[in-house]
């Protein structure tokens, strides 16, 4: 086994959760995650920037009642420790509009930035005056509370108290944009933005005028028991990875040999059903299914990595019937919709009907199968039947380019432009491509397969930190009681902060830590 190889399996077996959902009482608790806060900053170390340090704005806001605000401080007095002179952008306006919810919300978190502020500079947004919105605001606005909405709805669809609460978050969004960029003309942060999420809420604005600014941006996502970064972008949609994608791509063949074989092993526990995000419910090979020369693998359609991403379709449900009537109408082979498996879990569970939307459009069409995700049926034994894989922009496109077959994209995605991977450029390039895949006149593209389980490397054993320090409530209960020193100290939350202090991707810090290097933040 490589040095590097063990490396990776040595720090992935450090932390190892099952995948588990909220708990049920996460909002009754928040009272109590606020109190279990403060006991924690009275435990840190609160020193004082130097003089000259750069500026580090921390956004903090509401967010579903979850511990959010207090790990944004967190991560505010880690990056404190490293030498940074902080700001804290209180969001203390409601969205869309007041509520108990968000009373109670800021009830709590002002008291905590109050007691920060002693050491951090604190901003309140609902004390600028909004700039005055711009001509060229209103489809980008609209977007937003498009996929806000879209998000609350679990993907499901809008009925007219829905749209109503849509224009009430794109004026809310509007504000909010207007605030920011008062302050921002106000204020420098040469030391960058650190924002949660980057679409849900205000957050996308926070990203928006921050870039618009000129400062560097970056967002953080998680789930149970992990998290991930973005340094110029929405942390869920991954688009630093070409960046770090070029950078490893440099990296003698030897070591690059090695990379891809970690890689490998990862899919061989994906298909054991053996890896830690457990998406599929049975291992590759156990069940006969009827093969499909076409698979179209899902995304969970509320889920931020796939937020906004449409390319050249209007919606998920115009890609899907669109596909699959040309398919069905320009060929006589069989076609496979597979659901997204992570949607059998209750908290991952889309109110977007891909069963209903397709018996409706195409009937009991007997060259269509349309495969749930609670099915027990493993995506890789489809996509090993499949000649022809048509992902939106979901991760199982890079396994199916890294086992040879044709992939081609509709959406917005990161490793569109890696080398692997089919992506047109219009609605009908697309169509063009896809009859060229159809009768088999894609070839394999050069390097494909080494391309692609770089890229699966990169992004699937890399650019997650497995741990603890996250917002999510039940992860915040084990980090908030541990000692300050050792958590700041914790290689994985060490990792973290250099990944949000810096501009190197996530993805290539870990790889250094994989590596047996030290990254410098």
């Amino acid at each position: 086994m490589t040095p590097i190889l063990r490396h990776v399996r040595r720090a992935f077996h450090q932390f190892h959760p099952a995948p588990r959902g909220l708990p049920e009482n996460y909002k009754a608790e928040f009272p109590l995650t606020a109190q279990a806060f403060e006991q924690f900053v009275r435990r840190c170390d609160m020193r004082t920037s130097p003089s000259g340090a750069s500026r580090v704005g921390i956004v903090v806001l509401p967010w579903v009642l979850t511990p959010m605000p207090w790990f944004s401080m967190a991560v505010a007095i880690g990056l404190a420790q490293r030498g940074r002179a902080i700001t804290i952008i209180w969001d203390d306006t409601p969205f869309p509009r007041p509520s108990p919810e968000y009373d109670t919300q800021h009830a709590l978190i002002e008291p905590m930035v109050g007691r920060l502020a002693s050491r951090f500079a604190v901003v309140s947004l609902s004390q600028f005056e909004a700039a005055p919105a711009r001509a060229s605001d209103a489809e980008r606005l609209r977007a937003l509370a498009t996929q806000n909405l879209t998000w609350e709805l679990r993907g499901g669809p809008p009925v007219a108290a829905d749209l109503e609460r849509a224009v009430h978050i794109e004026r809310q969004l509007g504000l909010a944009l207007g605030r920011l960029r008062t302050l921002f003309a106000r204020e420098a942060f040469d030391g960058g933005l650190i924002v949660p999420g980057g679409v849900y809420s205000t957050s996308g604005v926070h990203l928006w005028a921050g870039s618009e600014a000129g400062w560097r941006v970056a967002t953080f996502d998680a789930g149970v028991g992990w998290i991930q970064t973005c340094n110029r972008g929405v942390a869920a949609q991954q688009t630093d990875i070409p960046q770090a994608f070029a950078a490893l791509s440099a990296l003698p063949p030897e070591q690059l040999a090695a990379l891809r074989q970690a890689a490998k092993v990862e899919v061989y526990a994906r298909r054991q059903a053996r890896d830690r995000a457990k998406f599929q419910a049975v291992r590759a090979g156990e069940l006969a299914t009827p093969p499909a020369e076409v698979m179209l693998p899902l995304n969970v359609d509320f889920d931020t990595a796939a937020l906004g991403r449409h390319a050249h379709f209007d919606s998920t449900a115009d890609w899907i019937t669109s596909t699959v009537s040309y398919v069905l109408e320009h060929t006589s082979q069989r076609v496979a919709v597979r659901q997204h498996p992570a949607e059998r879990r209750p908290m991952e569970r889309s109110q977007f009907d891909i069963g209903q939307l397709l018996a409706a459009r195409f009937g009991a069409e007997p060259r269509l199968q349309f495969i749930p995700a609670d099915a027990p049926v493993s995506s890789y034994d489809l996509v090993e039947q499949a000649q022809t894989v048509l992902p939106f922009v979901s991760t199982i496109g890079i396994e199916a380019a890294a086992l040879g077959k044709t992939v081609l994209i509709a959406g917005n995605s990161y490793y569109a432009g890696l080398g692997f991977v089919w992506s047109a450029t219009s609605r009908a390039e697309y169509f063009d491509l896809l009859g060229a895949a159809l009768q088999g006149a894609l070839p394999p593209l050069a390097d494909q397969t080494n391309r692609a389980w770089l890229c699966y490397y990169l992004t699937q054993l890399c650019n997650r930190v497995w741990t603890p320090f996250t917002a999510q409530p039940s992860d915040f209960w084990q980090w908030v009681r541990r000692a300050p020193r050792a958590l700041y100290q914790d290689p994985a939350v060490s990792d973290l902060l250099t990944a949000l202090d810096s501009d190197i991707p996530l993805s290539l810090v870990r790889h250094q830590r994989f590596a047996g290097k030290r990254t410098q933040a």
